[in-house]
Order: C-alpha cells, then sequence, then structure tokens
C-alpha cells in the first residue's frame, strides 16, 4: 500500500512539473508576466484547464483539426467576453 501512495504521489508531483514547466514555457513565448503570485496561481490554474481541453481534444481520432495555445490560454470567461464585445 505504501508503495502504490509513493507512486502515486510521484505521478502527481510529476505532473504538476510538467503543467508548470508548460505554463512558464507559455509565459515566455507570450512575453508575459504577472505583478503577485496570486494572480500567477490563477493564470496557472486557467492554462492548465485550456491544457487539459486541447489534450483531449487533439488524442481525439474523429476530428480533423488541432488545437494549440494562444496569448488567450490565461484568459477569464469574462477577459474574452469583453474582447468580443459580449455582454
Amino acid at each position: 500500500m505504501r508503495t502504490f501512495v509513493a507512486l502515486a504521489l510521484s505521478a502527481a508531483h510529476s505532473a504538476i512539473d510538467s503543467q508548470y514547466l508548460a505554463f512558464t514555457n507559455y509565459l515566455s513565448e507570450q512575453g508575459k508576466s504577472y505583478a503577485t503570485l496570486e494572480e500567477f496561481n490563477t493564470r496557472l490554474a486557467l492554462f492548465t484547464a485550456k491544457d487539459t481541453l486541447i489534450s483531449e481534444w487533439n488524442a481525439r481520432d474523429d476530428v480533423t483539426s488541432l488545437m494549440e495555445h494562444n496569448f488567450l490560454s490565461d484568459w477569464t470567461r469574462a477577459e474574452i467576453k469583453k474582447l468580443n464585445n459580449i455582454s
């Protein structure tokens, strides 16, 4: 049982490291930075959710397109709606 828990924790840690690395690469590519750790963590969570969506879409066999990250990958729905002038 202890081995299973250790492996599960190790896998979770690895996934977190992978997401963190992907996010920091995204920040560098997009030339983005945040003023506070709180905003960084919020944007990381938004990016991670979109990264999961992108990965799931791209893994499907029944689609003929691929999704990728862009400058909106760390934006909230409200920010995107405002950009598109949607109330």
